[in-house]
Order: structure tokens, then sequence, then C-alpha cells
């Protein structure tokens, strides 16, 4: 919701634009905020690189609270992505 949110306010459209354009359901971020639907992991990580690759330039994308999409708050090792790097 977050990232939605935030993008929306930011490409000044409505929630379900940004729910059509990410997922191809106009009410999923109402039904979400809601309780009337839920999201997956999958599916969370499906939007959050779908966010990652839209994200507005010029604007910095949320810091989202979440260890896989930010582990170097955990251990400092990161990829360029940001996303923690595999061991080999």
């Amino acid at each position: 919701m977050t990232l939605a949110e935030r993008f929306a306010e930011i490409k000044r459209v409505k929630l379900t634009t940004v729910g059509t354009n990410s997922t191809k359901t106009a009410s999923f971020y109402l039904d979400l905020k809601s309780n009337r639907t839920s999201c997956t992991l999958r599916k969370y990580d499906f939007l959050t690189e779908w966010f990652e690759e839209n994200w507005p330039e010029g604007h910095p994308m949320p810091v989202l609270e979440d260890p896989k999409h930010y582990p170097h708050r955990l251990d400092g090792n990161e990829s360029s992505s940001g996303r923690k790097a595999r061991k080999k």
C-alpha cells in the first residue's frame, strides 16, 4: 500500500489506475486496504519489482521495512540492485 499510494500521489492518478497498471485489477489496492483481498508473497515480490521498474524518475522510492528487499539493513551484503547477493 505504501508504494501504491505514493506512486498514485506522484503521478496524480487514482489508486484504481495504479491497480489497473500494476495488477490488471483496478480495485486491487482498494480491496487490499479494506481487507477484502490479500496479497501473496509471490504477488508482493512481483509488485515491488513492478514499482522499482516503473517508479517516476526524480522521486525517491519509499523505503520498506522488508529485509528481503532491503537486506543492507541486516548485514551490509547487497547487490547493485539492493537485493541480497546470493552465496555460491
